[in-house]
This record gives structure tokens, sequence and C-alpha cells, in this order.
């Protein structure tokens, strides 16, 4: 807030003063405004622990260190988390506290925080032990007790001198986080009471501090308590809120059993906060029965429990021993346990079963149907065959049927497997039955297999030609052929053997006979030929002459033409052949060599 003044004097070499003024742009300095002058005024703005300044003259320069404390103070702020919140109203929970710090401001707008005393106010609730650090401090911490529907005031005072300066703010505070739920009604929370009679249920919810809160949150739940020796499924909890609500607080009881009712809310810090009633509720008197049962179709080998209940007007219910009978006589097929109300069924025979139960007095209440179906697991292995004796190549026919322990008929299982001794066929037809088809002779098995459950049956395959060489398989067609082909080349020899001793005769006679007056025709080597000889005579005229022209030797295929000296062909296609002794002889296409005569 002060105002400082600077008179500046130049002084020469020989120490005479002389007082001047300085220029305005000759003085340096980091805040504030200065007023150029003899003196000079500077006005500081920022407080400051070393504010220098500098003049300028004539080159020399000379400096001025000044210490800015803060000025007076003319207002004050009431910070909340760094806001001011003066004069506003602060809401918060009994739970919460709210921690005020003063800051002061002087004239040119600097700031520090001031420590001042504090005062709390309320029309009930004034207990100045609620402000923590409440004298001489800049710092106060409210820490209310008791939520109110009026405000509380908190006052900063400054008193220095005759300054007295104060500024307030309020705060609302409202009950803190759900701490407590106690029971106003009934008044014991443990009640017996029958199906017709009812509860009603009154509330007081209140803070860590005592404070009321509104039971608007409030939630009821219905828990049947099961017995623990009891196996049926525990029954999920029911709410029952809007009940409880709708009956204005009255809970009304329609059950028989052992219940716990729970009034319940979630806090704001996350805590279930509850508070529990036991009841107790009796039935009245039996007018009709039920069953329960977990499954109407069950697997042969299985078991199945059957629990009876009795129930009143109000359909309350409770475990009941009834008697059981089927086909109007009671039957031991179900049989009673050791709880009450209590049956167990053990399924045997497949099939399906309708069992009566009723109360003491006869009065038939109820059926049960029940459907029992054969077990998966086979036991017995029956096989129906075809024919028990079989020629080869024959084909039997094997049905499968299989039961479980119980006796009852199942379906043939997919991984069963048929084994034969000896060499037979097997292929399904169907999902139950085979074809065997026989291949080698003699007694045979029939092997049925099912996991390590197996049966067997014997068939006699009695032999035949065509099966004889269907078990030997390809080799024994092999050996078959051969021997065949033998047969067929000793036949072939034997009929060339025959031929060759007609021939040798056929040439022997011809040897005798003259051609042309007696005269010899001399032939060629006809064993070289066709191999057989031939007179000229046998032949007639033949062709009227060999071909003038000679034409090159045309060889025939593996044939023997050594004893030719010409060979031709005419254009007829005729062949000729000269021997070296100049004889002639033709083949025309298609047959044999002749002699030819002029």
């Amino acid at each position: 807030d002060d105002l400082v003044y600077f008179n500046t004097t130049r002084i020469d070499v020989m120490g005479n003063r002389l007082p001047i003024t300085i220029p305005a742009e000759n003085w340096t300095y980091d805040d504030g405004s200065l007023t150029a002058g003899n003196p000079a005024v500077w006005d500081p703005v920022s407080l400051s622990s070393q504010q220098i300044l500098t003049a300028s003259y004539e080159g020399i320069s000379s400096d001025v260190t000044v210490f800015v404390d803060k000025g007076a103070i003319v207002g004050m702020e009431l910070l909340v988390n760094n806001v001011d919140m003066k004069n506003t109203i602060i809401e918060i929970t009994s739970d919460d506290e709210t921690v005020i710090k003063l800051r002061a401001f002087d004239s040119d707008g600097n700031t520090w925080f001031e420590p001042v005393d504090w005062e709390l106010s309320h029309p009930i609730y004034d207990n100045q032990a609620l402000l923590l650090g409440a004298m001489d401090s800049d710092t106060v911490t409210f820490t209310p007790e008791k939520s109110s529907d009026v405000d509380y005031t908190i006052t900063a005072v400054y008193a220095v001198g005759s300054t007295i300066v104060e500024e307030s703010l309020y705060i609302s505070v409202s009950p803190g986080d759900l701490k407590n739920i106690d029971l106003l009604l009934p008044t014991s929370d443990v009640l017996n009471i029958t199906a017709d009679e009812n509860i009603a249920i009154s509330l007081r919810l209140t803070d860590d501090e005592g404070n009321t809160l509104s039971q608007s949150g409030v939630s009821y739940l219905l828990t049947t308590i099961v017995n623990g020796d009891d196996e049926q499924d525990p029954i999920p909890p029911k709410d029952i809120t809007q009940e409880i609500v709708d009956n204005g607080g009255v809970w009304e009881a329609s059950e028989t059993g052992e219940f716990r009712i729970t009034a319940w809310q979630i806090s704001e810090k996350g805590f279930n906060r509850s508070r529990n009633i036991e009841v107790s509720v009796t039935h009245g008197d039996a007018i009709n029965l039920s069953h329960d049962v977990a499954t109407d179709s069950l697997m042969a080998g299985d078991s199945v429990e059957i629990s009876v209940t009795a129930s009143d007007f109000d359909g309350n219910s409770w475990a009941y021993d009834a008697v059981w009978k089927k086909d109007g006589r009671v039957t031991g097929e179900i049989s009673p346990t050791l709880e009450a109300g209590a049956f167990s069924f053990q399924a045997t025979e497949a099939g399906e079963h309708e069992f009566e139960y009723f109360t003491d007095d006869g009065i038939t209440t109820g059926k049960w149907v029940v459907n029992v179906i054969p077990s998966n697991i086979p036991k017995l292995i029956e096989i129906n065959v075809s024919s028990e004796v079989v020629d080869q190549q024959g084909i039997v026919m094997i049905e499968v049927t299989v039961y479980d322990e119980y006796n009852n008929q199942i379906t043939v299982p997919d991984y069963t497997e048929i084994e034969v001794t000896g060499r037979m066929g097997v292929e399904q037809s169907g999902v139950s039955s085979w074809e065997i088809t026989a291949v080698e002779s003699g007694e045979h098995l029939i092997i049925v297999k099912i996991g390590n459950l197996e049966e067997s049956v014997s068939i006699m395959v009695g032999g035949t030609i065509t099966g004889f060489f269907a078990a030997g398989g390809p080799l024994y067609y092999a050996g078959a052929g051969l021997g065949a082909l033998i047969l067929v080349v000793l036949l072939v020899i034997i009929v060339i053997v025959l031929r060759s001793g007609s021939d040798d005769e056929w040439d022997d006679e011809y040897e005798d006979e003259d051609d042309f007056g007696g005269g010899e025709l001399k032939k060629p080597d006809m064993d070289k030929l066709l191999g057989k000889t031939t007179s000229m005579s046998e032949y007639g005229a033949g062709p009227s002459e060999p071909p003038a022209q000679e034409q090159p030797p045309v060889q025939q295929q593996e044939e023997d033409t050594s004893w030719m000296a010409d060979y031709r062909v005419d254009e007829d296609g005729t062949e000729w052949g000269q021997d070296e002794e100049g004889y002639w002889f033709y083949r025309e296409p298609g047959g044999d060599w002749e002699a030819w005569n002029e």
C-alpha cells in the first residue's frame, strides 16, 4: 500500500553534489509503476522479498533493493476445495467433514492465508468443538454429528486494532450413510404363528451418529429355511418388498414352514445392512395329496425319489406317508425311505407303469405314471441262425438279439463285432442281422462280440466242387487251367502223329507211278515245301506257263525257299518256282504248290 520516494543526486570526482532528475526511461524495475522527478515516486503492486530498481545517468548506474510486504486486508475468501464458498450453502452428510481455508487480499490484489478466529452457530447444535482449529488459524475443519433441516453457519472473524472483517458460509447436514436397521415391530425377532395370522413390521434406520434415515430404500426378502437333511434343492429367496409396501408394512402368512424375513438395504459405502425376523408357520388339516418326482422316465436299473405332500385349505403343505397301490393292490415296487413323505422307486421291467397313492382314509388323491426304458448296457446275447447246415457258397442269415440285466430287449450296439472260424464271408444286412457266406467246408463257429460280452453258434458246411475251387482261391483255379492245357497239348500231339502216318503211305504210292507214258518226273523235295510229295499227274494242266519276266523272290513267312533256283509272280498273283533241275511249280493265291505240266 506504500509509495517509495527516490532523491537522485549527481556527484563528480571532486565530491560536488548536484540534485538531478533522472528520466523515466533510465529507470528499470519488474513491478509497479514509477513517476520520474526529483524525488521519483515508485508505487509497488506485488509482494516481493527482493525488488531491485536501477537508475542510470551519464553511463553510471545505481541499484536499490526494496522488500515489499502485503498491504492492509480489504477482503477475505472462504475456500473449500480451492473455491471461494462465502455466502453460499454447502451440502454434506453427518459422515463428512469440511475443511475451510481463509485467504485475505489487499487493495492491489495480493493474497495470502491469514490466521483468524472461527465461530459456529446453530439453533440446536452449536457445540464449538465441532470446529477443529477454530482459534487463530487460517484453516478450520467442520465435523458435524447431527443432521438438521436448519443450516449450520460458520463465520471467520479478522480483528486487528480497529479493523474488523467478517465472512460466513452455510452448511446443510443430512443423515450419513446407513449403519443400522432397528426393529420396532414386532417386538421379538423370533415368532411362531399360524397360516391365518400376519406380522406388522416397523423399522428405524440410522447412520453412525444415530440420525434417522428414510425407509424408502428398504427391501424385504422371504427365505424358506430348508432342513439340512432334506435332499431337495433349496428354494430361492423371494422378493416380497412390494407385498409389504402395498399392505402398509404387514406380511400375510400363506405357507407353512420355517421362514426368514430379511429387511435389507445397501449403504452408500457398499455394505449390506439388514435385520432378520425368524418365523415358524404351522399347517392345518390335510385335504389332498400331491407328489413330486424328478422325472417320469427312467432307464432300467435307475431309481428315483418321490416325495408326497399333503396340503391344507390355505395350500400349506408338508411331507406325508401315503399308501401306494398298483392294479388295485398294495405294491412293494415303491418303498418308503427314512424320511417322512419320501419314497424310492427302482426301475426294472421296461414299459409304462401306473401307480396310485392314497390318504389314510383310502381316498385316492393322485396317480403317478412312469415309463421305464431298457438299459443301454448289454448283459445277454441271443443268436438266431437261419440254418445250422449249409453247402459251400451257401448263405446263412443270423439275427442278433441283445438284453440288459433285467431281461429287457435293447438295440444291438453299433460296435457289435461278428467273428467266424475258418473261411466265411460276413456282411451286415441290417441293424441286428448279418449274412454269412460259407466258403470252407467243415464245422465252424459264428461268434458275436459286444465289448467283453460274446456268444457263438456252430454251423456245418458241406463240400461242393465249385466250393472246393472257391475255397482254394486263385491258386486252385490256376492249377485247373494248367491241367486243362496239358490235356489239350496231348490231344494235339496224338492228332499230329496220326496224320503223319497217313501222308507217308500216300507218298509211297506216287513213287511207283509213271507220268505221261511211264516217264518219271523228278520233282523238288516237297518236305521242304509242304511236308509231302505230289506227282504232276495229280494236278492236271495248271497255268499256261511261267511269266517271262523274272521277279525278285518273295519269301513267305517261315517258308523254306532254298529249293528254288528261280522265283516269279505273274500279273494274276500266281507264284512260280523252278528247282535246280529245271522243273516249274506254281501256287495260286491261298493254295499250295503244284507241279506245272505244259
